[in-house]
């Protein structure tokens, strides 16, 4: 069998990349071969019609497939055959169209390929999302790039969201149907699930267990080995773990809505000037709380919650009617709770002499 994962960074997918790197000899030993350390196997697999809108969207070296990789992967096919072992691949590309097929070309007859997806609630996503798309990785959201805008987080949600808040329910359409990104769970699951070979291979890594490497070498794997090491590392509390509240403050947020004018932004740059804001607030006894607020209405927060629920009912529909339904809408509250689901409302900071304090040592930088 050929184990391909193509869970995205924000579902952690580098995560999974590099503990895999660092534990291919004990993955060798349960006789699996982990195909690493000689560039992404997607762009050899791609159509010439997505290498050229990767081409024009990320370069031409993005696009292209290194001359010797399908042979060194035809050899590493050939190795893993001789040793009668699986292999394992990692690789977020291959999460974009055609890689199903191309997939399935290069690994011939002789490897039956199995998906592994790790899950992440959508609403979860698109909060971790907002920060990797500010820092140049949002894989499948680079459009909002060209806008130049100031983005802040409720308009990020909103801009992606927007045929999900808009829908006229009058006629026959379900809510998945409105929303389609690249990279996330249900869209790859609804990719290769679309595929006869792949229907019933597809392996969803639950990210909400808080163990995502020990679910694939325990669960989905069966290796031994491996499976012994990452449990004693879990347990000794030493398992390198996914992130689970990777948002950022309201004070980056602000810095990042103020003075990003699009490209990739510096992420010390965005959090040093973040801490910034919050050390003026501070110095005056004031809290992130205390700024005046911009959320999405209760109509917006209420579609997004619903299709979280019917994404999750869709793909796990066990874990959703046993304990999953539960945990996300108490995930739900506790967010909106928080005013996760808010932004600052720059215009009133701006305006407002109150919070002239905030921009004295950065004014002449302000470009609003």
């Amino acid at each position: 069998k050929a184990f391909v994962h193509i869970g995205s960074t924000q579902a952690g997918g580098s995560l999974v990349g590099k503990t895999m790197a660092t534990d291919q000899s004990t993955l060798k030993e349960d006789k699996y071969f982990f195909f690493v350390d000689h560039g992404n196997l997607a762009p050899c697999v791609w159509s010439d019609a997505e290498r050229q809108i990767i081409a024009e969207d990320m370069g031409e070296e993005a696009a292209t497939c290194p001359e010797y990789l399908l042979s060194y992967f035809n050899d590493f096919l050939l190795n893993a055959t001789a040793a009668d072992s699986d292999v394992v691949i990692h690789d977020e590309w291959l999460s974009m169209p055609s890689s199903e097929m191309g997939l399935l070309n290069v690994l011939g007859d002789y490897f039956d390929p199995v998906m592994v997806i790790t899950y992440r609630r959508f609403f979860d996503w698109v909060l971790d999302s907002y920060n990797a798309w500010r820092l140049g990785s949002g894989a499948g959201l680079a459009a909002l790039d060209s806008t130049g805008d100031k983005v802040r987080l409720v308009d990020f949600i909103r801009r992606i969201c927007n045929r999900l808040f808009e829908a006229d329910f009058s006629h026959e359409q379900t809510l998945v149907d409105l929303l389609d990104f690249p990279g996330y769970t249900y869209n790859l699951w609804e990719q290769y699930n679309s595929i006869p070979t792949f229907r019933d291979n597809i392996k969803i890594v639950n990210f909400h267990d808080g163990h995502i490497i020990k679910s694939i070498y325990c669960n989905v794997l069966h290796a031994a080995n491996a499976c012994k090491l990452e449990s004693d590392r879990f347990e000794n509390n030493k398992s390198a773990k996914s992130p689970t509240e990777s948002f950022v403050s309201k004070y980056v947020e602000m810095e990042m809505s103020l003075y990003w004018s699009g490209g990739v932004g510096s992420n010390e740059r965005f959090y040093n000037l973040g801490d910034s804001f919050k050390e003026k607030m501070d110095q005056r006894g004031l809290l992130e709380k205390d700024l005046p607020k911009d959320c999405l209405n209760q109509s917006e927060m209420s579609m997004l919650l619903k299709a979280s629920l019917e994404f999750e009912r869709i793909m796990l529909s066990d874990y959703h009617s046993y304990k999953g339904e539960d945990e996300m809408r108490q995930h739900f509250a506790a967010l909106v709770a928080t005013d996760t689901f808010c932004s600052v409302d720059l215009n009133k900071v701006i305006e407002s002499p109150k919070w002239k304090f905030l921009f004295e040592p950065m004014e002449e930088f302000l470009d609003v």
